[in-house]
């Protein structure tokens, strides 16, 4: 059964890499994010990778070395001595999250304090995650394998 995991890329391969692993037939997902860069002499919106040098395969434990050997490829997520495991549901979120404009924050680390909540309505009902702020209006989504949490301003 084909499962869902992070790959780490050299540092600015990530859309490079993503390519090369559509052309290989590998599923892949590359989550991008749409800003403003300025540069001296304009503004231009650009689409920039939401994880720095990270991107996701859904694939069989046995294409682990196809993988490796896409150019720009580094290694696996390892959790525990093994490579790390995203389960469907955590990429579907990343998929709404990105979908629907929302202002998204990467933070490194997960969080250790705040209550632990499941959402009960809107886009993100069901999921598990901590509240960051006693106003309610940010929540926290815990991504413990890939030890990033996103952090969604919710209205």
């Amino acid at each position: 059964m084909k499962e869902w995991y992070p790959i780490y890329t050299k540092s600015r391969f990530e859309k490079s890499v993503y390519s090369n692993l559509i052309r290989a037939g590998i599923e892949s997902y590359l989550p991008l994010q749409l800003t403003m860069r300025q540069w001296s002499d304009r503004k231009k919106w650009v689409e920039i990778p939401l994880f720095n040098s990270y991107l996701f395969v859904k694939i069989l434990k046995t294409d682990f070395q196809k993988v490796l050997n896409i150019r720009g490829t580094s290694s696996f997520l390892n959790f525990n001595g093994r490579p790390a495991k995203i389960a469907n549901q955590e990429i579907d979120i990343i998929k709404k999250l990105i979908n629907c404009k929302s202002n998204i924050e990467i933070k490194n680390g997960t969080s250790s304090i705040g209550e632990l909540i499941t959402i009960q309505e809107g886009l993100l009902a069901g999921y598990q995650g901590k509240i960051i702020k006693s106003d309610k209006k940010r929540v926290i989504i815990e991504l413990v394998e890939f030890n990033k949490s996103i952090i969604v301003n919710i209205d």
